[in-house]
């Protein structure tokens, strides 16, 4: 907690609130169980445990990071990974089954790309490390209803988490701040260059609501 000093008489009122989302392992505290102590610690006692706060909030120097971790494309959730990836992996002695163990593959008898991108004739140069998402996406003219969703990876005060995001070549300015990991569905491009951008905010690595928006950006045609 933050309030005004004979010092200071200008400083704002500031509460910190814990929970879960902070590491807290318990809200349903037993009655008459708290201490609190003359350096600031307070001793919450909750069967089995006892907790021990020490009302500091620790705001973090490295920003956090966000990553686009899917698409959806017409209403599908395509794989981007080549079959010809996993074809190269494998040695002669392997065999690649269906979930069901219905039937498998060698490298021999691997089937040929029947995915919804190749049949759509949606092609990409690379994908990225970790969500192996697609680099330089090209669409055809059929092939334009899109969205993204994306991940702020840090693990305290999820429900605190926000983003904003913008589709240069689409949007004319970045969306609202909001809590929800997906874009909208952008639909009817025209034809041309568009490159997708998303940032986050943590409230460990901000200080009171401000602090920087780290982003992440993927060019699509």
């Amino acid at each position: 907690m933050e309030r005004p000093t004979d010092t200071n008489p200008d400083q704002a009122w500031h509460f910190s609130n814990f929970g879960k989302s902070t590491g807290i392992p318990y809200n349903d505290y037993n009655q008459s169980t708290v201490y609190p102590t003359k350096k600031g610690p307070v001793f919450w006692g909750a069967a089995p445990i006892l907790t021990v706060v020490h009302q500091e909030f620790v705001v973090g120097k490295d920003p956090p990071l966000v990553k686009i971790k899917g698409m959806n494309i017409m209403d599908q959730n395509p794989v981007f990974m080549h079959a010809s990836f996993l074809k190269n992996s494998l040695s002669k002695e392997d065999t690649l089954w269906k979930s069901d163990f219905s039937k498998g593959y060698s490298k021999d008898n691997f089937p040929s790309n029947s995915s919804y991108l190749s049949l759509n004739n949606i092609h990409w140069d690379s994908i990225s490390p970790g969500f192996q998402m697609p680099l330089n996406l090209k669409f055809p003219y059929d092939q334009n209803s899109f969205n993204f969703s994306f991940v702020n990876q840090s693990v305290l005060g999820r429900d605190k988490i926000v983003y904003r995001y913008v589709l240069e070549g689409a949007d004319q300015v970045w969306s609202d701040i909001s809590t929800k990991s997906n874009s909208r569905i952008y639909s009817n491009l025209v034809p041309g260059d568009y490159t997708f951008k998303v940032a986050t905010r943590s409230p460990q690595s901000t200080s009171h609501g401000s602090g920087p928006w780290p982003c992440i950006s993927q060019s699509y045609q």
